[in-house]
């Protein structure tokens, strides 16, 4: 790697600068550099090529898991993306019925032409195409001008929801009934915000949702016409070497200004009965997921219920890790833990049906994650929670937000709560 930690590049400079691209993946920490797990600060990478992708009309014949694991076997190279929610289907026999407005793929890679990474407080030149110098590079980026594709003196936003109270009410109940009867014991129900003839500045709501959120894990991909804005606080899986790394989140409470009072929400999270058995049942749906990939006694539950602190609320989050079996690529370890089990239910398999009867629009890129492979092998992807989807040609704008239905579950609590993961979306359009 090339040392540049004799120029700090502010990070609108570098989005600025990646607009002229085709293909950008944008990965932000936001300085939460207390996880044990962290290893960069930011990651960008620019490309005008995409290594591999597929239609919204085509889909399991695609063998996209496949085609993924051939390409990062056989390039050894560093790939941005994101797994979309509905490759569950080339895992398991389940099928997409909902209607799809986003009109994103199901999968999305590509390798980067330049690739610059900050570690430690230093930028690195990682990856880079012709002879392009580090100095070069930061003239280049320190004298881009960007053309202003927006028009904010057009901008309109009128956001609408596909899901209103008493139907939600409704369909709660209908859930309640079905672990009642044994069908599943929980399952992971979300709704769609939408805007139709939407006009934003993706770059802007990013820079917005990044300051206001300060999610440990944001991600920011440009995909021609097609933009992911992801404020994600969760880790779907990371490997580093032999090591396989879940961290899925549970349970969310909202926080207070008060100094006090936030500490007895905490509390009130960390002792919560309804909220630990979220919690443990994805823990043991993700522990059964990694065997699938695991060494045999391999797999550690090395912190359970640590309730992590971020702007505007509270959540638990559990550690489980693993050791990687010989002979399970990077790809296939992905693949035996998807869909994700916090944004699903369990058993998996009968919720991943059910979500399909009670919810109305297809997922995406929702519920999917967001991620790269270096060329190691290793990996890193979120799960693609408050998220705002964004198609420049169609001018539709989407994010869901949702919560795992217990049997202890109420309506009105989880709308509440669905509300709450909405609200720093809500402020990053304002």
């Amino acid at each position: 790697m090339s040392d540049m930690k004799h120029k700090q590049l502010h990070k609108s400079q570098l989005l600025n600068w990646a607009s002229q691209y085709n293909y950008v993946a944008f990965y932000n920490s936001c300085d939460n550099l207390k996880d044990s797990y962290y290893q960069y600060d930011c990651l960008l990478a620019v490309s005008n090529t995409c290594a591999l992708s597929n239609n919204e009309d085509e889909h399991k014949e695609n063998n996209l898991f496949e085609k993924l694991d051939a390409l990062q076997q056989q390039n050894k190279n560093w790939l941005f993306g994101y797994l979309g929610y509905d490759l569950k289907n080339e895992v398991e026999k389940l099928a997409s019925k909902n209607e799809d407005h986003i009109k994103f793929p199901d999968l999305f890679f590509f390798e980067p032409e330049i690739l610059l990474i900050k570690k430690d407080g230093n930028w690195y030149l990682e990856v880079h195409h012709n002879k392009l110098t580090i100095n070069g590079l930061i003239k280049e980026i320190e004298a881009f001008k960007k053309t202003e594709q927006v028009d904010i003196t057009k901008a309109s936003l009128k956001i609408k929801n596909r899901i209103d109270y008493a139907s939600y009410q409704k369909k709660i109940d209908a859930i309640k009934a079905d672990i009642e009867n044994g069908i599943y014991y929980e399952l992971n129900f979300c709704r769609e915000f939408y805007a139709e003839d939407a006009i934003i500045d993706p770059y802007k709501v990013f820079k917005n949702l990044c300051k206001i959120a300060q999610p440990p894990m944001a991600a920011f991909l440009k995909m021609n016409d097609q933009f992911v804005l992801s404020a994600s606080p969760e880790r779907f899986l990371k490997k580093t070497g032999d090591k396989l790394i879940a961290q899925p989140m549970k349970g969310t409470i909202k926080r207070s200004e008060d100094a006090a009072a936030d500490d007895l929400l905490k509390h009130q999270l960390k002792n919560s009965k309804k909220e630990r058995a979220e919690n443990v049942m994805i823990v043991d749906l993700m522990r059964n997921d990694l065997t699938r990939s695991a060494k045999l006694g391999s797999i550690n539950v090395e912190n359970l219920f640590e309730v992590m602190t971020y702007k505007g609320f509270h959540t638990l989050v559990s550690t489980v890790s693993a050791t990687l079996r010989k002979g399970v690529s990077a790809v296939a370890a992905i693949k035996n833990a998807f869909p994700i089990g916090s944004m699903t239910g369990a058993p998996k398999v009968k919720a991943c049906e059910k979500i399909e009867e009670y919810e109305n629009t297809k997922r995406g890129v929702y519920a999917g994650a967001i991620g790269y492979f270096n060329p190691n092998g290793d990996f890193d992807f979120n799960v693609v929670i408050r998220s705002l989807l964004y198609n420049t040609k169609s001018k539709y704008l989407s994010f869901h937000t949702g919560g795992a239905i217990v049997y202890d579950s109420t309506a009105q609590a989880e709308f509440e709560e669905t509300e709450l993961k909405a609200e720093n979306i809500f402020k990053a359009l304002a």
